[in-house]
């Protein structure tokens, strides 16, 4: 599996060699980071400590062996390694961070979604508390707001069915309440506030 991913080139001409590494849980598995579908998991950042040993020094070994002679009796020497030195270090411990990709299992895919339905039939509910707003104080009649009234209606059902998933999903108690339609407001018959009248003239 490994030689299968440094093979791999990615569109922009990145090479394996380029790419960032993760792991999986046990470090059993590594991936590039610029393959993984981050919709399907997420990244956890981990610390390792890694202990190096102390290195001995080592002297170096050498001689020099005569390469020219010239008549005046100067010579050209040049050394020789016969065995390569090594600096010496004490032992130390070093902190390596690296990332961890943890897929998302069915049921976490699964939240997430219903976390963005919910957001966006609460969202639907917003932008259309304007016109439950005109419904209520007189502005508009109950044949226009039938169709309003019968969405809204739809997506508290929604929202009702997906809190009772997530809330299953979760382990957690659900007690589904029924929620009728409903506006309260201090305004005065005649007098609507500036953005409910612009989006009067709007609409």
């Amino acid at each position: 599996m490994e030689e299968m991913l440094y093979d791999s080139i990615i569109d922009n001409n990145t090479t394996a060699e380029e790419k960032t590494i993760v792991y999986n849980e046990d470090k059993s598995e590594t991936y590039y980071l610029e393959d993984l579908d981050l919709n399907k998991g997420r990244l956890e950042i981990r610390y390792e400590v890694i202990h190096h040993e102390a290195i001995e020094a080592i002297e170096e070994i050498s001689h020099y062996e005569v390469v020219a002679e010239y008549p005046n009796g100067g010579k050209d020497v040049e050394k020789i390694i016969d065995s390569p030195g090594k600096e010496g270090k004490e032992a130390y411990d070093e902190t390596v961070e690296y990332q961890v990709w943890i897929p998302y299992t069915e049921t976490d895919i699964r939240l997430r979604e219903i976390e963005e339905e919910l957001k966006n039939f609460k969202e639907m509910l917003t932008n259309t508390d304007y016109q439950a707003i005109k419904y209520a104080e007189g502005w508009y009649t109950e044949e226009k707001y039938a169709p309003i009234k019968e969405d809204r209606e739809g997506w508290r059902q929604n929202i009702r069915a997906l809190e009772k998933e997530q809330a299953i999903l979760l382990g957690l108690p659900y007690e589904e309440e029924e929620e009728e339609e409903t506006v309260t407001s201090n305004l005065h018959e005649n007098e609507l506030p500036e953005e409910i009248e612009m989006v009067e003239t709007e609409a």
